[in-house]
């Protein structure tokens, strides 16, 4: 093809002297610069858009909307969709139809290849079967993560294989749905054919090579795109983690996201620095004091000890897992040496259940309480007129100690 008369001959203006001709369709045989410049073919498609009330000022714009609207209707289900209601309610202008339909089949590539990347992207992404909802992978990583970690393996590992089942499940999905649109999408576009006298039926063979096609491609692009979006590249990127959520794999390891123990320190760990905030403010220097500072004081003491708890309570979990990992590792390399590794994997064995059985509590107990449950009871002389009555006092606990220093430390600092 004569690139730079086909560019000529599209920048000029409508009625700049391109050859004439009465009513012919024979035009629907050409192909190239013949096809496009061709008078009836062009008569034929400003009367379609007129209709639609659109008008172009020269050749090219009306080519550029022609080529935009047949790449939109070839990807998009919508666009199918409409092009079969458009031919079946078409009427009189059926013939016309098909006439823009073989302009379509025998038009000759045109635009620059970010032009058609544009083009077949944006009706491939806003196509509304994307909106159909793939589910499952979370359910299939999170057996799969249990699984690994059960058997001996690192977190990292045991991620990584959470991951891969996650995407496995994905391309599943992807695969029926897209084999699902592809076929209903060529179903749609033969029926098309048919009505405008194109084709004389509908042709299984190709309707099953949609299907093949459009299935396999869909499940390794959903395969590759679920992995991304849980690789950390993918996690770190805003975007990409909305439309892929990919945040499900990370989260299989993160103990204070996925178990009892976890969600409920966590719950009660923001509720505790709310209720720090308040009277932190309320023992502000400007704030006018309507309740007693020392009860405030105390209830501050309390508080942080409670979060001190509870962030022993994360540390003696994040210490079970750190232990599993490294038994993990000897495991590993044990059995990599040839080595007799039974006893590690029972250690393993029962370190992962004290794992759970730890995580599976809502709390676990107040080292407070586990401090004077411990303290022993020591006799005191009452200060009373019979010296030989006597009472007990439990000693006190390391933390009602940091209490009544921190109150007192408080009142120092207020006063």
């Amino acid at each position: 093809m004569d690139r730079d008369l086909l560019k000529r001959a599209l920048d000029a203006d409508f009625g700049s002297g391109l050859t004439e001709q009465a009513d012919d369709y024979s035009y629907t045989n050409l192909s190239g610069v013949d096809l496009l410049t061709n008078q009836d073919a062009v008569k034929d498609v400003r009367d379609y858009y007129a209709a639609q009330g659109e008008t172009f000022s020269n050749y090219s714009e009306m080519w550029d909307k022609f080529y935009s609207d047949r790449r939109w209707n070839s990807v998009n289900t919508i666009g199918a969709a409409s092009s079969l209601i458009e031919s079946t309610m078409a009427g009189d202008d059926r013939d016309r139809l098909a006439r823009l339909s073989k302009i379509w089949a025998n038009a000759p590539m045109r635009g620059t290849t970010l032009d058609r990347v544009w083009d077949y992207g944006k009706a491939a992404l806003l196509d509304p079967t994307n909106l159909i909802p793939v589910a499952g992978q979370a359910g299939k990583a999170k057996s799969a993560f249990t699984a690994a970690r059960t058997a001996g393996k690192t977190l990292q590992q045991s991620k990584n294989a959470g991951r891969t089942a996650g995407a496995m499940q994905a391309a599943k999905q992807e695969a029926v749905i897209g084999g699902a649109v592809g076929g209903a999408q060529d179903l749609m576009q033969q029926a098309t054919e048919v009505q405008q006298g194109l084709s004389d039926g509908i042709d299984v063979g190709r309707l099953a090579g949609s299907v093949a096609i459009d299935a396999g491609a869909s499940g390794v692009a959903g395969g590759l795109l679920d992995r991304f979006g849980t690789s950390s590249v993918g996690r770190s990127l805003p975007v990409v983690n909305r439309l892929l959520g990919g945040d499900y794999a990370d989260d299989l390891g993160n103990w204070s996201n996925t178990t009892n123990l976890g969600q409920n320190l966590t719950k009660r760990s923001q509720a505790l620095a709310r209720e720090l905030d308040d009277i932190e403010t309320k023992l502000g220097e400007d704030y006018q004091l309507e309740v007693d500072a020392d009860d405030l004081a105390e209830r501050k003491a309390n508080i942080e000890l409670e979060l001190a708890d509870i962030e022993a309570d994360g540390g003696l979990v994040d210490d079970l897992n750190t232990k599993m990992d490294q038994l993990a590792e000897q495991i590993q390399a044990g059995q990599k040496n040839g080595v007799d590794v039974k006893g590690i994997q029972r250690e393993y064995q029962k370190t992962a259940r004290e794992f759970e059985r730890t995580t599976k509590k809502k709390r676990l107990p107040s080292r407070q309480q586990e401090a004077e449950v411990e303290a022993p009871d020591v006799e005191v002389e009452a200060e009373q007129t019979n010296p030989k009555q006597t009472f007990y006092h439990p000693l006190p606990s390391a933390r009602l100690k940091m209490v009544r220093l921190l109150q007192s430390s408080h009142k120092r600092a207020r006063f």
